[in-house]
C-alpha cells in the first residue's frame, strides 16, 4: 500500500517538469496601440527548439506588417526559462494599414505562438490648431493591365509639416520593367490650414501575364532631414492579361507618335551632306519597345544614307512615362530633282480599345539642284521678268511725267496774270494727258468731256475764256476764270 502511494506522489511531481520542458514559441510586444508610420518592438522567443529560429516563416506576419529584423541570438539566458535553450529574434513591426490588426500565429516545428491584436490609429501632427491628421494614400492606375502596358503606382502623403519630405528605395520586381517617379511636392490650403502634398511612385511594365503581387518599398517620412516615420503599404495585386496570340513580342503596347524635320532648307545640293532628324515618342512606352523604323531607311537611286546616330531617353512624370527615340539620319542626294524621303510605317497595340493601330509618316519632299542648274533657272527667271519689268517701267515713267506736267499746269493757272496766259495753261494740261498740244478750244473741250465728263459748266467756262481772249472788249473776270479752271483740274 505504501509503494503505490509513493509512485503516485512521484508521478505528480514529474508531470509539472514535463509541462515546463515542452518547446515554446513566444512573441512579446512592447505596445498594442500605435500610430500609422511608427513601429512596434517585438521579441520572438524560441524555447527548446530543435530548428534555428532564423528559419521561421514570417510571410503571414509580413502580409500585415512591414517586418525588419534587428538582431538574432541563438543562445541567451533568460530568468523566465532557467536551464533551458532560448533563442530570440528582435523585430520591428510597421503596420501596413489603419484599424484593428491581428498578428497571426507563427509556427516552427509545429510549435505555434499566440494570436494578438493591435490597434493602429491615423498619424497625427501637433500644431497650434491642435492635432491634425497625416493623410496617406496609395493609388494604382490599373489592376488589370495588358502585358507591357504601363501601370503607375503613386504614393501620396499630406501633412502640415512645412519641412517634410519623402524618400524611398528603387523597386525591383522579377518579370517587370520598373522606373521610379521622382519625388514631387506642392502646397495647398484646406480650411485655412497650409498643407504639403508629397508624392512619389513607380511606373511598371509587366512582361508576363498572370497574377502578381507587388510589395512597394517602404516610404520614409523625413522632417528636417530626420526620419520620423516609415510607411509600409498593403501588397498591390495586379492581374496581367495576356496579349492576343497574333501580337508580335516586339510590338509596343501604347500610343506611338512620330515627327521629323530637316536641318536645312527644302532646297539642297546633290552631293552635300544633310541631316534628317526623326523623333518617335511613346506615351506609356519605354524606349525598349519603340519600333525600329530606321530599318526602313535605305539608300536608293536618288539618295545615299550614311550611318544613323540614335539617342534614347525615358522621361518619367507623375502620371506616365514618355519614351523618346531620336534618329539623326545623314544623307546625300545623288541626282537633281524632287527628292522624296522614305515613308516610315509602324504599328502599336492600343490598350484602350484592344486593337492594333497602323500609322505612317511621310516627310516633306525636298528639291535637289546643282549650282549649274540653279544658275540656269535663275537666268531664265530674270529673262522672264525683263519684258514685263520694262513695260511697267515705261508705264511708271509716263505716269510720273504726266503728274509732273499736271502740277506745272496747276502752278501756271495760279500764277496767270492775264486771260491769254490762262489760255496757254491748257497746252500744259493737254500735254499732261497725252493729247495734241495745238488744239483749238473746241477740240480741247471735246477731249476733256470725253475723258472726264462735264463738270461745273465746263462748256460755259471755255466759251467765256474764248471771248475773253479774242474779244475786243473782254468782260470776263480773270479771278473768276482762274478759280473755275483750277476747280475743274483739281476735281479730276
Amino acid at each position: 500500500m505504501v509503494r503505490p502511494l509513493i509512485y503516485v506522489i512521484a508521478l505528480c511531481l514529474f508531470l509539472p517538469s514535463l509541462s515546463m520542458a515542452a518547446p515554446q514559441l513566444v512573441l512579446q510586444l512592447n505596445k498594442t496601440e500605435i500610430q500609422l508610420g511608427y513601429y512596434i518592438n517585438a521579441e520572438l522567443y524560441g524555447i527548446d527548439l530543435q530548428d534555428k529560429l532564423i528559419n521561421i516563416d514570417l510571410r503571414s506576419l509580413e502580409a500585415v506588417f512591414g517586418v525588419t529584423s534587428v538582431e538574432t541570438a541563438e543562445e541567451v539566458e533568460d530568468a523566465r526559462w532557467p536551464n533551458r535553450s532560448v533563442q530570440v529574434r528582435y523585430l520591428k513591426l510597421y503596420p501596413r494599414q489603419e484599424g484593428s490588426l491581428t498578428i497571426p500565429e507563427l509556427s516552427l516545428e509545429g510549435i505555434r505562438s499566440k494570436q494578438q491584436t493591435i490597434l493602429v490609429t491615423p498619424g497625427l501632427k501637433h500644431s497650434r490648431l491642435g492635432d491634425l491628421r497625416i493623410q496617406r494614400n496609395i493609388r494604382i492606375s490599373s489592376s488589370r493591365p495588358w502585358e507591357r502596358q504601363q501601370v503607375v503606382i503613386e504614393v501620396e502623403i499630406e501633412t502640415v509639416d512645412a519641412f517634410a519630405s519623402l524618400a524611398s528605395e528603387d523597386l525591383t520586381i522579377a518579370g517587370f520593367e520598373v522606373f521610379s517617379i521622382p519625388v514631387s511636392s506642392e502646397k495647398i490650403m484646406r480650411n485655412t490650414v497650409d498643407y504639403s502634398v508629397m508624392r512619389l511612385g513607380w511606373v511598371l511594365f509587366p512582361l508576363s501575364s498572370g497574377q502578381h503581387r507587388v510589395d512597394v518599398p517602404p516610404v520614409r517620412y523625413l522632417n528636417s532631414g530626420r526620419v520620423e516615420r516609415t510607411y509600409y503599404f498593403p501588397e498591390q495585386e495586379i492581374n496581367v492579361q495576356a496579349l492576343p496570340t497574333y501580337i508580335p513580342p516586339t510590338m509596343p503596347v501604347g500610343k506611338i507618335t512620330i515627327t521629323s524635320r530637316l536641318e536645312s532648307d527644302k532646297l539642297i545640293q546633290p552631293g552635300v551632306l544633310r541631316y534628317w532628324n526623326i523623333v518617335l515618342t511613346g506615351e506609356g512606352v519605354s524606349t525598349s519597345w519603340i519600333p525600329a523604323v530606321v530599318r526602313q531607311i535605305k539608300s536608293g537611286n536618288d539618295i545615299d544614307i550614311l550611318p544613323i546616330k540614335t539617342q534614347r531617353s525615358n522621361r518619367v512624370s507623375r502620371d506616365r512615362l514618355l519614351g523618346q527615340v531620336t534618329h539623326q539620319v545623314p544623307f546625300k542626294a545623288t541626282v537633281n530633282g524632287r527628292l522624296d524621303l522614305p515613308k516610315l510605317r509602324f504599328q502599336y497595340f492600343d490598350p484602350t480599345n484592344g486593337r492594333i493601330m497602323t500609322d505612317t509618316h511621310q516627310a516633306h519632299s525636298v528639291l535637289a539642284l546643282g549650282m549649274v542648274t540653279r544658275f540656269v533657272i535663275a537666268g531664265l527667271g530674270i529673262l522672264s521678268l525683263f519684258w514685263p519689268g520694262q513695260y511697267f517701267y515705261r508705264r511708271y515713267s509716263l505716269f510720273r511725267q504726266r503728274r509732273r506736267l499736271r502740277q506745272r499746269a496747276v502752278t501756271a493757272i495760279k500764277e496767270a496774270n492775264t486771260l491769254v496766259e490762262l489760255r496757254m495753261t491748257l497746252k500744259l494740261l493737254a500735254e499732261a494727258e497725252g493729247w495734241p498740244v495745238n488744239m483749238t478750244l473746241g477740240n480741247f473741250t471735246q477731249h476733256w468731256c470725253a475723258n472726264f465728263g462735264i463738270r461745273y459748266d465746263f462748256n460755259e467756262l471755255i466759251n467765256r475764256l474764248s471771248l475773253g481772249c479774242y474779244s475786243k472788249e473782254p468782260e470776263f473776270d480773270l479771278e473768276v476764270s482762274r478759280a473755275a479752271l483750277l476747280a475743274q483740274v483739281q476735281a479730276v
